[in-house]
């Protein structure tokens, strides 16, 4: 191709995932000296003129049929990456909503949780994917999982106040503790509202997680609510990477490699729940000294009782060992770490509870399948923080 390439990029820059899905595009395209142009200079032509668009290729979230239809007529290389388009017959790269449903499971596993619930809005179909995958990780640990529905008062003849008294005798008939996810923030949002009203108490009685991070809607309630994030720039970057082969004229990758959900743990969910009362002392011990220099038997004497049943208690409840635990917490708090500061990783090593890097290194690869820094590299936050923690001054011990 020796005419600077042309690619148009589908997007709403009202949605602030969308802006950072073209900022993905624009970062992949900048050394490569593509044109990027909004998907407006296609939207607005006449579908039979598409063939004299002097463009090259077609990314982005593309909702609309009848152009879709007009893209693969005059085969212009095409991504689509809205789930709205996946029945539009082009080439699709997609975030896995079964992945965002394991991690919403996978978090409340770790915190002791026995009781799940899923709560969406509107029909159960439309969240098949997300509800598919908590279900799944749920079960593979031998766990079952309820189902709310949120009424809404668009779509019948009652009222607001009369849908929400509704989800309220729901939620004070669950069994408690009780984890729950939402389809998205605004049904969470619901949720926490309704606990609010009902005099239930979160996260200690119910513990909440959304999807979508929408930063408007997580933070402005009380307590804050805990979210799945997805990183769309690197998704936007990926997906650029995709039609750069559609141009080129090769096949596209079978499966491309996309960024992992994660969870942004806010006020809502920060709680640990267990049936045990020694192993629920336990946990909180272990979130609140993982990074100082503390080890299992120090655990099992702070909750009196030997290793041996500390060890026993932790793998009947939480099918893991209290050193996993103390592993996981200090990987989590390097997770955060890595990605609101720009602290070098000896100083993150250290502050949460490694020897050195090559310990955090080998502890994050085998708990994330990635290394500090590519972590680092996909989920910094922009602009960087250097905090410095602050330490707690103890006597030194064995280190993990």
């Amino acid at each position: 191709m020796n005419e600077k390439p042309r690619v148009a990029v589908f997007v709403n820059p009202a949605a602030s995932k969308e802006s950072n899905f073209f900022d993905g595009v624009v970062r992949f395209a900048e050394p490569r000296d593509w044109r990027i142009v909004t998907g407006g200079e296609v939207q607005r032509r006449p579908r039979s003129a598409l063939s004299r668009w002097p463009g090259h290729g077609v990314v982005g979230f593309l909702r609309d049929a009848d152009l879709a239809t007009a893209l693969k007529r005059v085969r212009i290389p095409t991504v689509n990456t809205s789930q709205r388009g996946v029945r539009f017959g082009l080439q699709n790269v997609l975030p896995s909503f079964e992945d965002a449903g394991r991690t919403a499971a996978q978090f409340f596993l770790e915190r002791g949780f026995q009781r799940f619930v899923f709560t969406h809005e509107g029909v159960l179909d439309r969240y098949a994917g997300k509800y598919g995958g908590f279900r799944g990780r749920l079960a593979e640990s031998g766990h079952s999982c309820s189902i709310i529905r949120q009424q809404d008062p668009r779509l019948g003849n009652r009222t607001w106040a009369q849908c929400q008294r509704t989800l309220i005798s729901q939620l004070r008939r669950l069994p408690k503790p009780v984890a729950i996810w939402a389809g998205n923030d605004a049904a969470a949002v619901r949720v926490l509202e309704a606990c609010e009203e009902a005099g239930l108490p979160v996260p200690k009685d119910v513990a909440v997680v959304g999807q979508g991070n929408e930063r408007a809607l997580c933070r402005y309630t009380r307590p804050e609510l805990t979210s799945i994030d997805f990183d769309f720039e690197s998704f936007g970057f990926i997906a650029a990477g995709v039609l750069e082969q559609l141009m080129a004229g090769g096949p596209p990758p079978a499966e491309p490699v996309l960024p992992p959900w994660r969870l942004v743990e806010r006020g809502s969910a920060e709680t640990i729940c267990g049936s045990d009362p020694q192993l629920a002392e336990a946990l909180s011990y272990i979130e609140a000294h993982a990074c100082d220099p503390v080890w299992v038997e120090g655990v099992a004497r702070h909750v009196g009782m030997g290793r041996r049943n500390l060890e026993r208690l932790f793998r009947q409840h939480l099918l893991r060992s209290p050193n996993t635990e103390i592993v996981r917490v200090r990987v989590r708090r390097a997770r955060q770490m890595l990605a609101e500061t720009a602290l070098p990783l000896t100083e993150i090593a250290v502050a949460c509870g490694f020897s050195g890097p090559r310990g955090l290194r080998d502890a994050f690869r085998r708990l994330t399948g990635a290394t500090p820094r590519t972590y680092r590299s996909q989920n910094r936050e922009t602009p960087m923080r250097i905090e410095r923690p602050e330490r707690t001054e103890v006597s030194p011990s064995p280190r993990a």
